[in-house]
């Protein structure tokens, strides 16, 4: 899932710009080892299909790679939407979100991560946030996810994203 809500903007570069990369890699890389991949992104206060199952990353990466963002974080409606993607599939599903973990209705993203069969797992980018720290609705959040990890440097990511692969091949 990818979070193009208002507060992603922030940071330097802006968060949205690392969650975009973040998602596009992940894609392409998953895809590359025969794992089937979907994609729900959050735009103007709603979550949407951004690429199902059956269609090739490659095939939608420049819609992917917009960065046109605003206004809320609806989590808990993504997880959702995920969960019910997944419900469908044969395979072992694996939710992850990449996100700035301040969504509009935490309460609401317990109750889905509490309900999901599928394994959630985050990647919080926190590149506005001091290492080690995470804004409190993360830290809350954190948790509730069968695994958790965090993006602080932009420098970074390609490094983060390997290690979370690794965290996630233990699930």
């Amino acid at each position: 899932m990818l979070d193009r809500s208002g507060s992603m903007r922030n940071g330097d570069p802006p968060k949205i710009e690392v969650a975009t990369r973040a998602v596009a890699r992940l894609a392409v890389a998953a895809e590359g080892l025969g794992i089937r991949v979907a994609i729900i992104d959050f735009i103007d206060g709603q979550a949407r299909l951004a690429k199902p199952f059956a269609v090739e990353t490659r095939h939608v990466q420049t819609t992917l790679l917009d960065t046109d963002c605003g206004g809320g974080t609806p989590l808990a409606e993504a997880i959702g939407l995920a969960r019910t993607i997944v419900d469908t599939q044969r395979d072992e599903p694996l939710i992850i979100t990449i996100t700035d973990d301040r969504p509009s209705d935490v309460e609401a993203v317990k109750r889905e991560l509490r309900g999901s069969y599928a394994p959630v797992c985050s990647l919080t980018v926190a590149t506005d946030c001091g290492p080690g720290t995470l804004a409190p609705d993360a830290m809350e959040l954190a948790p509730y996810y069968e695994r958790q990890a965090a993006v602080y440097d932009i420098d970074a990511i390609d490094d983060r994203l390997d290690q979370f692969a690794s965290l996630l091949t233990g699930i």
